[in-house]
């Protein structure tokens, strides 16, 4: 093997950390623009934040990343903004002076149908 010929079990081509091609597609697919409620900065415009911070040990995985433009970008690394993000995407901000944003979760669908029809098929096994 040459040494520019990427070890055999390496997938990863973007630096550690860098949502990947799927990644992005999957929540642009969930999210037309940035997550934050009331913006409109719409979602190729936004950076994949990671809600647990990459640095502190967040994973770069679908359940912690979340389309955020510069400006929300720039709040939550620099204003002390708290991002809550829950399996079904519902996000909580609490902003420092201790109020509370909660928005549900995305209004677009990812490929295999809604939320809701996952559940239905998940309660129908059991």
């Amino acid at each position: 093997m040459s040494s520019s010929t990427p070890p055999a079990n390496s997938t990863s081509v973007a630096a550690p950390g860098s949502p990947n091609r799927a990644q992005r597609r999957a929540l642009g697919a969930l999210y037309a623009t940035c997550a934050i409620p009331g913006c409109d900065v719409r979602y190729s415009r936004t950076k994949l934040h990671h809600v647990i911070w990459w640095r502190h040990d967040g994973r770069t995985d679908l359940c912690n990343l979340l389309p955020v433009c510069a400006r929300h970008h720039h709040n939550v690394h620099h204003d002390d903004w708290v991002l809550t993000l829950t399996p079904d995407r519902t996000l909580t901000i609490q902003l420092p002076d201790g109020q509370i944003m909660t928005t549900g979760p995305p209004k677009r669908v990812a490929a295999g149908g809604p939320p809701s029809k996952w559940r239905r098929e998940s309660d129908e096994r059991r």
